[in-house]
């Protein structure tokens, strides 16, 4: 279809506007999630140390760009709603490259911009995933350039490995595709001295950052859960296992025609490139950056979440690397003739249609009205009604951070560190556990002269030793103050508990 480029420009502003406004509404509609806090409460409560924030990070298993992002507002004292507001800029200004700066066919761009890539998912649970796909977009968008901007290109994939674990693949892939072609470059002498020397330049910045993310996490192999498997054998079938329920999450019904469409048009583009050049380089990037996330998802992290969203910008990356390939003609239905570009834009069309399907219940579930995802926010009001000398406790500093990243006015603290309550303390030896009278002893040599204490306590996790049967045995001293009422969706719910010190 051919229309103008002034009708084009305004399909795109009514589709980013759009798309802006339901982001923002689902937005408001979100209560932080415990991940989403922790990372607000590190970069409140860490410094960059070596001691502080990179011990934190090597425990965490995430990178430090996020946290560093983070930290200006953060330790401001600005409200944690900013971290909304943080995502949703980053996923609004992908979308804004996506519409604007990259070449693929403006239906393309539009099906891609109501996809799960730019609406919901990246943008409303507040995470690294939305400064993940800025990135990755501004990559896409800066591709065909890099070598008359070779600076820009290198720092955006160092920033990206310093952003998510589970690109490691794609930078890598792409930093080793990039030496082999300016070694080419300098082997054929057809290179400019400065030009040469920025792209060195830019390859030496993409090393650093991924030593550095390996000093990072040095302390990571400690907190990673032990394999499932030992044989290698298991070790196949645990592989195989994660890219089928891989493509099962994000296809949902359709996952085993996306898949053969992807073998049957990979297999056609490596056939149709007589050269074996860039297709060859294409599905080189495709299988080591998917691979490397698959064993992410087998070996490491045992969960793929939002995280399968990441191959949406993968193949995008892809496709664009393949677009600037001559037209071979328009398809010849009787010989069956495609151009490598028609086979590209056609295997993205249909990853992004069927993509969709990764929405159904999950977003039909978020755009209910009122729908409760936890009782974080609900629990962090209620305290903030307390009298300012209240003195209140944690129970689990995993579960609780929601509400401590959103309290104000009190001052909440944490049994196990007698400290005020902060980020989870990931390192195994550190441990939140202790029985009721321990617990109620931490209490009273912290505050000596306190008759009563309010208690955080969340139903999924609670670090002192059955609590919620005490609770019930012993109700003149131990009260539940305040207990919501409806059950939140996903079971992150809290209740305040009021105990008696006399």
């Amino acid at each position: 279809m051919i229309i103008s480029k002034k009708k084009v420009e305004i399909i795109y502003r009514i589709a980013f506007i759009v798309v802006g406004a339901f982001n923002f509404i689902l937005l408001l509609n979100h209560e932080f999630w415990r991940d989403e806090a922790q990372a607000w409460l590190i970069a409140r409560d860490t410094v960059l140390t070596p001691g502080s924030l990179f011990t934190v990070t090597s425990y965490e298993g995430h990178p430090f760009l996020w946290f560093l992002i983070l930290m200006p507002f953060a330790k401001l004292g600005v409200p944690v709603f900013a971290l909304k507001l943080i995502s949703y800029a980053f996923v609004m200004a992908a979308l804004w490259l996506f519409l604007y700066k990259t070449d693929f066919p403006w239906v393309l761009k539009c099906i891609g911009a109501f996809s799960p890539m730019f609406l919901y998912f990246l943008v409303v649970p507040a995470r690294s995933y939305s400064l993940a796909a800025f990135l990755m977009i501004y990559i896409i968008s800066i591709y065909k350039s890099r070598n008359e901007r070779p600076l820009l290109y290198g720092i955006s994939l160092s920033l990206l490995l310093q952003t998510l674990t589970i690109y490691g693949g794609f930078v890598f892939i792409c930093a080793l595709i990039w030496t082999i072609e300016i070694a080419i470059e300098i082997k054929s002498g057809q290179y400019k001295k400065n030009n040469l020397f920025q792209k060195v330049v830019s390859l030496v910045i993409v090393f650093f950052s991924g030593l550095f993310l390996l000093w990072e996490f040095r302390f990571v192999g400690r907190v990673i859960a032990e394999p499932r498997t030992s044989t290698w054998r298991g070790a196949v079938k645990e592989v195989v296992y994660q890219i089928v329920c891989g493509f099962k999450e994000l296809f949902q019904t359709y996952h085993t025609l996306v898949m053969a469409l992807f073998l049957l048009v990979f297999t056609y583009m490596f056939i149709k490139d007589k050269c074996k050049g860039a297709c060859l380089k294409a599905i080189i990037v495709f299988l080591v950056s998917i691979g490397w996330q698959i064993y992410i998802y087998a070996f490491v992290y045992n969960n793929t979440n939002h995280r399968l969203l990441s191959w949406l910008f993968i193949i995008l990356f892809v496709v664009n690397m393949l677009l600037p390939m001559e037209e071979n003609g328009n398809f010849d239905w009787k010989k069956g003739d495609f151009s490598i570009r028609q086979c590209a834009i056609f295997i993205t069309a249909i990853t992004i249609i069927f993509s969709l399907n990764y929405m159904n219940e999950k977003f039909v579930d978020a755009i209910k009205p009122g729908l409760c995802f936890s009782h974080s926010d609900e629990i962090a009001r209620e305290i903030e009604k307390l009298p300012e000398n209240a003195i209140i406790f944690i129970t689990s500093s995993d579960y609780d951070s929601g509400v401590v990243a959103q309290v104000k006015k009190h001052a909440i603290y944490s049994p196990f560190t007698r400290t005020k309550a902060s980020y989870a303390d990931r390192n195994p030896d550190f441990s939140e556990n202790m029985t009721y009278q321990d617990f109620v002893s931490t209490i009273t040599d912290m505050f000596p002269e306190a008759t009563e204490a309010y208690v955080i306590v969340g139903s999924e996790v609670c670090g002192v030793e059955d609590l919620d049967e005490i609770v019930e045995d012993n109700s003149d001293v131990l009260t539940k103050y305040y207990v919501p009422e409806e059950y939140p969706y996903y079971g992150e719910t809290f209740y305040l508990l009021k105990i008696n010190l006399n």
